[in-house]
């Protein structure tokens, strides 16, 4: 009970504060390590539908972001290409390189998976890039290292 209302809370006061895009992306962060891909996958396509609805370029691309890169911690890979492709034309509009980063990097992964290694370091090399250019430090030192680096055994690049 104490969980459900937790989630309610935060969808309700997210929805409101619809601009936090890093707070999406923490909260689903929060979901797939505690291994509630379902409920993350519904949690983004709920903000996916409120952000398609106000034509909400940055928010819109965070959340296919997010879903592919839940699709990817199932092992649906195909899934989560299909989810990042969604998202690359907005991507292309957003001027937030962390946005940008995350989605190469969701990109390098999958395409590691694959055993595609030369297109998995491509993306990853796009996805430093990116993270490189942000100017919100804490975020930047924190995905660099954590995301990218942190997930070597996961890249095996």
């Amino acid at each position: 009970m104490k969980q459900l209302l937790q989630f309610v809370l935060v969808l309700f006061s997210s929805f409101y504060f619809s601009q936090d895009y890093y707070n999406l992306i923490d909260i689903t962060n929060k979901h797939r390590e505690t291994g509630d891909i379902e409920n993350a996958i519904k949690l983004n396509s709920g903000y996916l539908k409120k952000y398609l609805e106000k034509d909400d370029t940055k928010g819109i691309a965070t959340a296919y972001i997010n879903i592919g890169g839940l699709f990817f911690a199932r092992n649906d890979y195909n899934e989560s290409l299909i989810y990042l492709e969604k998202a690359k034309k907005y991507v292309e509009k957003v001027d937030d390189p962390l946005i940008k980063s995350r989605f190469y990097l969701a990109y390098g992964r999958n395409y590691s998976s694959l055993k595609l290694f030369r297109e998995s370091n491509e993306n990853l090399n796009k996805a430093i890039y990116f993270a490189k250019k942000s100017s919100n430090a804490d975020r930047k030192e924190k995905f660099i290292f954590l995301e990218i680096y942190g997930n070597g055994k996961i890249l095996k690049v």
